[in-house]
């Protein structure tokens, strides 16, 4: 994180904002899971990936469960590239490179590093809740409360 000294490892594995936001990629092996690559809309983001020397990687699904669970834990919402790339950096033990704050906060419920190129990072781990803003209980994900009809909304713990 910027402003942390941090032991950052020398693999890392790039979200797709590290192709598409960032002015300067990290020295040392660059890596991103194959759903990456699906991400990688425009020609420019896809010639950055190839121009910087990324390796793309598959991800095993037991690495995939442990992100989701801790995605669970944080409550974030992440696509499922962004649970990829949480994978891989497990996988590989390498750094996260993100500037998506619900990556940062997953990767460091995970313990993983975390390495941002062009926004501040995260100053705070944030979990969060999905309640119902009529009776109260809580749920997975929002949406209709089925008990009482409300809305579900997300809310920070």
């Amino acid at each position: 994180m910027a402003g942390t000294a941090l032991t950052i490892s020398t693999k890392f594995v790039l979200d797709t904002t590290a192709f598409c936001e960032a002015s300067a990629l990290p020295k040392g092996r660059l890596l991103y899971p194959t759903q990456v690559a699906d991400e990688l809309k425009s020609r420019g983001t896809r010639l950055r990936a190839e121009l910087s020397g990324a390796k793309p990687i598959f991800v095993k699904k037991e690495f995939l469960a442990k992100a989701e669970a801790a995605r669970k834990q944080t409550g974030d919402r992440l696509s499922p590239a962004d649970i990829s790339v949480l994978a891989c950096a497990i996988q590989e033990k390498a750094t996260v490179v993100s500037d998506d704050y619900g990556v940062q906060n997953t990767a460091r419920e995970l313990g993983l590093e975390i390495l941002v190129l062009s926004k501040r990072g995260i100053s705070e781990q944030w979990s969060y809740e999905y309640k119902c803003k009529g009776c109260g209980r809580v749920y997975l994900q929002v949406g209709i409360c089925p008990d009482c009809g409300n809305r579900i909304k997300r809310k920070r713990v």
